[in-house]
C-alpha cells in the first residue's frame, strides 16, 4: 500500500480517538478507517506497514471487526495470504454496528431491567419509586428498540428519505396502525403485572416449540395464500408469496413471518401517554381500515377525538390488509390525500 496521505492520517487517526469514546480499542478502530479508504483489500502486512503496529495487534484486532460483521474475509488471486476488506456502504454499516450494540449492551439492560421490576413487586423493601423508575426506563427502551426494529428493516434508500424529510413531513396516513382499541386495552388493565409477565412467559414457552409451516413448493404457499385471503386477485397472492417466503435448508419453503410478535410485551407505555402523542400530531391524517378486519374503528370507539385533524377511511371488501385486498383504491386514496 502507498503511503499514508496527510488527510488519511487525519481521518484515520480521528477515527480512532472516537472510537476510545465509544468504548472501542483505538486500534482496532483505526484499521476499521484504514480498510474503509482502501480501494482495495489489503492484508495483515500491509495494515502493520500502514498503521506501523504490532501484528499481534492487527490480528487481534481484525478478529474484533469480523465478529462486528463489518470487514470480512477476502482473497487475491496469486497471493495466498488473507486480504480484508470493509463493508463500504455507509448506512449499511451503521446499521451492522447499532445491530451489535443493541446486542450488546441494550438487550441485556433490558433483560435486567424487567428481572429488576419482576423482584420489586415482590419485595416490600423496595420503595414505589424505585419501582416506577425502573418501569420508566424499561418502558423507554422497549419502545426505542421496537421503533428501531421497525426502522432497521427499511431499504437503505426508504431511510435516507425519511431523515431527509426532517421536519418536512406535512400530512401522515396510517394503515390500521392505532394499535389495540379502549376495549382491549381496559381488558389488559384488569390484570396484574405479575399475571401479564406469567402470560408472557408461557406464550414464549409455547412459541419457542412451535415450528414454522412449511410447504413443499412455492406453489403450495401460495394456495394456501389465496384460501387466507379472498379478496386478493391471483396476480397479488402470486406477488406476496414469492416475496414474502424464505427457502428452508431441506428446499421447502416457509413464511417470513416472527411468531414472537405475536406475544404481546407484559411492559408497554401507558394509554394515556399514548394519547396524548396523537395530540401532538398536527399534520393532516388519514387513517385507513377495512371493514372486515379485525381491527378496531377509531371513529366508532372513540379514539379519532384525540387527533386535532384526522378523518376515518373504511373500505368495503377489505380486512387488515385493505391496501392489499383494494390496492387501486387505496393508492387512488392515498395519492389524493398526499397531493
Amino acid at each position: 500500500m502507498n503511503k499514508l496521505s496527510p488527510v488519511q492520517q487525519k481521518f484515520i487517526l480521528h477515527w480512532g480517538e472516537m472510537g476510545t469514546r465509544w468504548g472501542i480499542n483505538r486500534t482496532v478502530a483505526q484499521i476499521h478507517a484504514l480498510l474503509f479508504i482502501s480501494p482495495k483489500p489489503l492484508n495483515a502486512d500491509q495494515i502493520v506497514d500502514a498503521l506501523g503496529v504490532a501484528r499481534s495487534n492487527v490480528s487481534t484486532s481484525l478478529k474484533e471487526l469480523q465478529g462486528w460483521g463489518i470487514v470480512k474475509i477476502t482473497h487475491v488471486l496469486g497471493d495466498r495470504r488473507d486480504h480484508f476488506e470493509s463493508m463500504k456502504d455507509v448506512w449499511e454499516m451503521f446499521r451492522v454496528v447499532l445491530d451489535e450494540r443493541k446486542k450488546r449492551e441494550i438487550d441485556p439492560t433490558l433483560a435486567i431491567l424487567r428481572d429488576c421490576i419482576v423482584e420489586a413487586e415482590k419485595d416490600k423493601e423496595t420503595d414505589e419509586y424505585t419501582e416506577q423508575r425502573l418501569r420508566d426506563l424499561a418502558s423507554f427502551f422497549e419502545i426505542t428498540t421496537a421503533w428501531y426494529g421497525q426502522i432497521r428493516l427499511w431499504s437503505t434508500g426508504a431511510l435516507t428519505k425519511f431523515v431527509k424529510l426532517g421536519d418536512k413531513v406535512r400530512k401522515l396516513l396510517a394503515i390500521e396502525g392505532l394499535g389495540p382499541s379502549p376495549k382491549v386495552i381496559a381488558t389488559r388493565g384488569t390484570k396484574s403485572m405479575g399475571e401479564r409477565m406469567r402470560e408472557w412467559v408461557d406464550e414464549q414457552r409455547k412459541l419457542s416449540g412451535r415450528l414454522p409451516r412449511r410447504y413443499p413448493t412455492i406453489e403450495d404457499a401460495f394456495k394456501r395464500m389465496q384460501e387466507e385471503n379472498k379478496h386478493l386477485s391471483a396476480e397479488q397472492a402470486r406477488h406476496l408469496t414469492q416475496q414474502g417466503v424464505n427457502q428452508n435448508e431441506d428446499g421447502t419453503y416457509s413464511w417470513k413471518f416472527d411468531n414472537y410478535v405475536r406475544a404481546w410485551p407484559p411492559y408497554d407505555m401507558s394509554y394515556e401517554d399514548i394519547e396524548e402523542l396523537w395530540t401532538q400530531i398536527a399534520c393532516p391524517t388519514l387513517l385507513v381500515y377495512g371493514k372486515e378486519s379485525w381491527a378496531s374503528n377509531p371513529e366508532k370507539d372513540g379514539r379519532l377525538k384525540h387527533f386535532k385533524g384526522a378523518k376515518v377511511i373504511e373500505f368495503d371488501r377489505a380486512g387488515h390488509w385493505v391496501h392489499h385486498d383494494r390496492l387501486k383504491d387505496f393508492v387512488d386514496t392515498a395519492r389524493e390525500f398526499i397531493t
